[in-house]
């Protein structure tokens, strides 16, 4: 039975399938729902299909030790996001932010219960408005090295998790969204948005070789 649902934001087009997504290098989004175990969900499968390779190889952390304050996105996009976000998350919802930065993109008139973020810069982290005004906290994990949220995040404690234009950065993203399956609770929501803007040095080639053509 699936508890969970998954909203996808792809360039200026929004969809909301009921079930999966084939992203682009063909990437497939699992079905998200909550589980009680406190050890990492396993996938179900791996898109052998997908070239994983980098075209920067140095540690992840070494890319991103100091702070960008940047966004990835037009302002159209961003509007776009934000309209989502409006639609989809309720009020009083706790939210977790995963490979988030100094903004989350969410409506200022969105109440929300808290917002936790999910980064490789503290620093960029503890910028972020959405976490301090709500009381969130921010936690600083490579998940290329440790795709899992085990010791973050409790089991069903998040009522929305959020992706934005970070999925391409993903080395295992299967193993990183089946443990979102663990801290979503039943009937949860997961967002996932992207752009074929990003850091192209830590993309996937398999983003890389599909994302540059506009």
């Amino acid at each position: 039975m699936l508890y969970g649902r998954t909203a996808l934001l792809l360039g200026l087009c929004v969809a909301v399938p009921p079930m999966f997504y084939h992203l682009p290098a063909s990437l497939t989004m699992l079905p998200l729902a909550a589980a009680l175990s406190t050890t990492p969900r396993q996938p179900i499968g791996r898109i052998n299909s997908l070239d994983r390779s980098k075209f920067d190889k140095k540690p992840d952390g070494d890319f991103y030790s100091r702070p960008n304050l940047v966004t990835h996105t037009d302002d159209a996009f961003i509007n776009k996001l934000s309209n989502l976000y409006d639609d989809l998350i309720p009020d009083g919802s706790v939210v977790l932010d995963i490979m988030s930065s100094h903004v989350s993109h969410l409506p200022k008139s969105k109440s929300l219960s808290r917002v936790d973020v999910h980064g490789m810069n503290r620093e960029e982290l503890e910028q972020n408005s959405a976490r301090s005004t709500t009381g969130g906290m921010a936690f600083v994990r490579n998940l290329n090295t440790d795709p899992s949220f085990v010791g973050l995040c409790d089991s069903a404690e998040y009522d929305v998790v959020l992706c934005c234009v970070g999925i391409q950065y993903l080395e295992e993203a299967e193993m990183v969204f089946a443990d979102l399956q663990r801290i979503l609770k039943p009937g949860g929501s997961c967002i996932v948005s992207f752009t074929n803007r990003f850091f192209y040095e830590k993309a996937l080639s398999g983003w890389v070789e599909r994302g540059m053509a506009e």
